[in-house]
């Protein structure tokens, strides 16, 4: 309890950032970065410890699942080439060129432990290349490989780590070895995210209080991860498995209370995660610096050149991976042709390290040879590409040529066509019903042409001249009568016409419409 008005007032702080990070338009975790930093060289301001199984246990899960839940898996098995190139591919190259770049700057330092360093900072964080990939808006499958990239890498790196630590301590190192570990681990992690995605898809829906339900989904998610680790195998990838086949089967396994409640939880939890998360990187940063005994000349140059390796690396695999498949296989050219330049710069210069690279930075033995160094290289590597990389972001993406992919909006506009379709069907056999009076039919009628007349235009790819302003005009105006819905019940709650709750009941269903309005625009 010592530490709470500490944690209470890192929130406090964290919030009131946020919320001039969205003021400046700038991605918060950058910000937060920034101040974590300058908070910790403040005289007074306690040291927090950050414990490596901590991040690993409450931090790492929650922001896996939430991100795999909500994954378009369609998008995400048509990029899966891609995905594992990067999740896999890239940060076995990154691993061998951070740890080539370190041994030639301290040859005495053993092989090992260069590598060790450089399956630290191979995978880039989950949260950064979400939050500035929202804040900048960048292409569709831009977005749509970081995503998938960050929910896969954390597990190749990882098992990397592990056996490169394992190196460092034992002096025995075996490929073979290494490749049947990783093949073990990844197999038993999705196997058991499966088993436990089934098993929680079976357990939601016969659960009829929605509360319970929800905090069944936060069990899962750690649990997973909890249960795989204890058994020795990828506990990133069975919080990343149970949660895409909990998100696949959701809209059958999920009431509809029980969705718009849970995705408003999750939406809490991982803003908290996210935030803290960042802010608490910062904050090691002083402390860190203060353990050294190298000189400051010598530590900017290392700093500098595992960055330099930690970015260049990214580059210098992606364009190959890119465009190499597709120039040998026309099979694969036909079905993807070769994406724009500046898409392929982009998923390359998104490559922000975070948390996950300073959980396992900090979760190193004490008697790790040369460990405050690769402590503080960490450390380095997540504020350099934080910091460079996402700030040159805000610059170039403005500047960059734009080949945005609209197909998803094209898709929007299907599927409500098509659903109201099936609605009107419907409506016409129930309007042969003995119970369903015409008029109650013609209501539902008007309300179901308009939707299709709305969205038809832009299912065939155009849109018809006065589409927007008439959908703008509509939205103004059903505004303005919310608004007006609304201080109505108010002025009845204030005079005794009706109670508070008749208001929140009222309210609630203003407040949903106004939501669903918000997220279509």
């Amino acid at each position: 309890m010592k530490d709470l008005p500490i944690i209470l007032a890192l929130m406090t702080v964290m919030v009131l950032l946020i919320a001039l990070a969205r003021k400046v338009k700038i991605p918060y975790p950058m910000l937060l970065v920034i101040a974590g930093i300058a908070m910790g060289f403040i005289p007074g301001v306690p040291h927090i410890e950050v414990e490596p199984e901590l991040v690993f246990l409450i931090f790492l899960p929650p922001i896996l699942a939430s991100a795999a839940f909500f994954t378009p898996m369609r998008d995400f098995k048509r990029n899966l080439r891609s995905i594992l190139l990067l999740a896999v591919g890239l940060v076995l190259f990154s691993t061998l060129a951070v740890g080539w770049t370190l041994h030639q700057l301290i040859p005495s330092l053993p092989w090992a432990v260069c590598f060790t360093l450089g399956a630290i900072v191979a995978p880039p964080d989950a949260i950064a290349a979400t939050a500035v990939a929202e804040r900048l808006g960048l292409p569709h499958r831009v977005v749509v490989i970081l995503e998938g990239e960050s929910l896969v890498n954390d597990a190749s790196a990882l098992v990397a780590y592990k056996m490169a630590v394992a190196a460092t301590l034992t002096g025995v190192f075996s490929l073979s070895n290494a490749v049947g570990q990783f093949v073990i681990a990844s197999a038993g992690g999705i196997a058991i995210g499966l088993a436990l995605g089934w098993l929680i898809v079976w357990v939601v829906p016969r659960v009829k209080d929605p509360g319970v339900a929800i905090v069944l989904t936060f069990i899962n998610a750690i649990g997973s991860y909890l249960i795989a680790e204890k058994l020795h195998v990828s506990g990133v990838l069975a919080t990343v498995f149970t949660s895409l086949y909990f998100g696949q089967k959701s809209s059958q396994a999920m009431s509809p209370q029980t969705r718009v409640e849970g995705a408003a939880a999750w939406q809490i939890v991982v803003f908290l995660i996210n935030g803290l998360a960042f802010l608490l990187i910062g904050l090691q940063f002083p402390v860190i610096v203060g353990a050294l005994k190298r000189p400051p000349a010598e530590l900017a140059m290392l700093s500098l050149a595992v960055i330099g390796a930690m970015i260049f690396s990214r580059i210098l695999w992606l364009f190959p991976a890119a465009y190499l498949p597709r120039f040998v296989f026309k099979k694969i050219r036909d079905r993807d042709p070769y994406p724009p330049v500046t898409n392929v710069f982009l998923v390359g210069w998104s490559g922000m390290r975070g948390i996950v690279s300073l959980a396992a930075a900090l979760a190193l033995p004490d008697n790790f040879p040369e460990r405050e160094l690769l402590v503080f290289l960490t450390v380095m590597g997540v504020l350099g590409t934080l910091l460079g990389q996402g700030l040159s972001l805000l610059y170039l993406v403005p500047r960059l040529p734009r080949h945005e992919d609209h197909s998803h909006r094209k898709e929007e506009a299907t599927a409500r066509v098509k659903a109201t379709m099936a609605g009107l069907r419907k409506l016409e056999d129930l309007s042969k019903q003995d119970w369903v009076e015409p008029a109650h039919v013609e209501v539902f009628r008007k309300r179901y042409d308009q939707i299709h007349l709305q969205y038809e235009h832009r299912m065939k790819g155009s849109e018809h001249p006065d589409a927007e302003k008439f959908r703008d005009t509509l939205e103004r105006m059903r505004e303005e009568l919310i608004e007006a819905e609304t201080a109505a019940l108010v002025n009845l709650r204030d005079e005794g016409v009706i109670n508070d709750q008749t208001l929140w009941q009222v309210q609630r269903e203003l407040d949903l419409e106004r939501l669903v309005r918000a997220m279509r625009t």
